[in-house]
């Protein structure tokens, strides 16, 4: 599977999702927790010398079989048993896989490179160059040059400029372009990979195989099942203020049908995407900041801290203003966009020959920007550092200031270790495949382990409603 199928596939399902979906909000596409998979899939097959697109396709259809059937029987109502524990961990899984991925791509340019490290040189500058400037745009939203109308224009297309400038750089500068940077490997027209034929051969496997494949589309479910609607669920959060109700049911039988036409074509596997929902959302919102306390009520705080802390007289923290945050107020819910974004996706395809100028460095770049995206706002990442934090020197809105410290510590830890236990399944070659099985224990974690573990106070806290 090359970019041809990949465009071909996520312009379609995206078509498809958009026009069909309950929640036309969540962009679908390829997310890299079921490249993951698929790629473990792959491994499989080489090892076992099974043709592996005639075993792609079976599992596909297997999976789509089951969404179907998890659809009609309204199986998503199991989504209300996930909280912000399971959301936390599974996001910062995602987050993590962008960030590993990029570097990886990285620092194995220097490994290869020999005694010249000119070319791995530039390829990092590129990408930190593209991920520093994506930030840099994208954090124009709530900055105070420029007019709102040109902050948010940028801020909604910061990615897509922080590619077309580095990759122009790439090729304007003369030392960058006769360098020899890795560009993405596209063909020059729309052709898909190795020759094959848009329809897979279905009928060329034993019957022990096809049948067989049952085993890895359940494990390939429980991925769709939990990034699916883990990913309509933030997208649906309240602070969203979204006036449309939810359609779990009907958005997962899409996914199904998405699903069955890929798998039967040989294309890659589309998916709700967490951090282009999440994205697509804040381009279509209004918001206001909000946040901020006046100098006299901050002193007014300050005092009745130290006044209902006596024993620790100056050493009490002092109460601190209000940080400003950005509010959303409203947001257009709209077919139009999802579908016209999807159709311009399908529109690249006419330019192949550009793509094809873009460096792979400055596909990294874009990684560790979606990467450290996920990472914001994600509450489990940010507890880690009250791990060596001073808790007398913690904000008062920190959970170390509302909750027992062992508590918020005990609660981080349980979460590192179910982060840690599905990296270690997922970077195992030997055991990738079975690593949708971990994500889906999160649910039994929270709902049976933590609520034994944990005050009923600490869990509303810690796990009270997502944002």
């Amino acid at each position: 599977m090359g970019v041809v199928e990949f465009l071909v596939s996520a312009s379609g399902c995206g078509v498809a999702y958009a026009a069909l979906s309950g929640q036309p909000l969540v962009i679908i596409g390829p997310t890299g927790l079921t490249l993951a998979f698929t790629s473990a899939l792959y491994g499989f097959c080489a090892r076992a010398s099974i043709p592996f697109l005639p075993t792609y396709a079976w599992v596909g259809i297997w999976t789509a079989a089951i969404l179907a059937f998890l659809a009609l029987i309204n199986a998503s109502d199991l989504i209300k048993y996930c909280t912000r524990f399971t959301d936390e961990v599974f996001n910062s899984l995602i987050a993590c896989n962008f960030v590993f991925e990029a570097s990886r791509s990285l620092a194995g340019g220097f490994s290869t490179a020999g005694a010249d490290k000119t070319r791995p040189f530039f390829s990092l500058a590129l990408a930190l160059g593209t991920f520093a400037l994506g930030r840099t745009l994208s954090g124009l939203r709530s900055g105070k040059y420029l007019r709102k109308r040109v902050r948010t224009l940028l801020a909604d297309f910061g990615p897509c400029l922080a590619i077309f400038v580095m990759s122009a750089l790439a090729s304007v500068v003369p030392a960058i372009r006769h360098s020899g940077l890795e560009t993405l490997d596209i063909p020059a027209k729309m052709t898909l990979a190795g020759g094959r034929g848009w329809l897979v051969p279905l009928a060329g496997l034993p019957l022990s195989i096809k049948v067989g494949a049952v085993l890895p589309a359940i494990l390939l479910t429980m991925l769709f099942f939990l990034d699916q609607n883990i990913s309509v669920r933030c997208t649906n959060a309240p602070a969203h203020k979204l006036k449309k109700g939810p359609g779990y049911h009907l958005d997962l039988l899409v996914l199904s049908v998405c699903t069955l036409a890929t798998s039967l074509l040989g294309l890659p596997w589309m998916c709700a995407a967490t951090v282009q929902s999440l994205n697509h959302v804040r381009a279509l919102a209004t918001t206001e900041v909000v946040g901020g306390v006046p100098a006299a009520a901050a002193a007014d705080d300050a005092a009745l801290a130290t006044t209902a802390s006596p024993d620790k007289g100056a050493a009490a923290a002092p109460a601190e203003p209000t940080p400003e945050r950005t509010q959303i107020t409203s947001v257009v819910e709209s077919r139009v966009t999802g579908f016209a974004i999807h159709v311009l996706i399908g529109a690249s395809l006419f330019f192949l020959p550009l793509l094809r100028r873009i460096p792979l460095a400055v596909i990294c770049g874009l990684f560790l920007f979606l990467g450290r995206n996920m990472m914001t706002g994600n509450q489990f990442l940010q507890r880690i550092k009250l791990l060596f934090l001073d808790p007398e020197l913690a904000p008062a809105s920190s959970p170390i200031r509302q909750v027992a410290p062992k508590e918020v510590h005990g609660f981080t830890a349980l979460q590192l270790v179910c982060l840690a236990a599905l990296w270690a399944l997922k970077i195992n070659p030997k055991t990738s495949l079975f690593f949708p099985s971990v994500i889906a224990s999160l649910l039994a974690i929270r709902s049976l382990l933590a609520r034994r573990l944990f005050s009923e106070r600490a869990l509303s806290v810690l796990d009270g409603e997502l944002v």
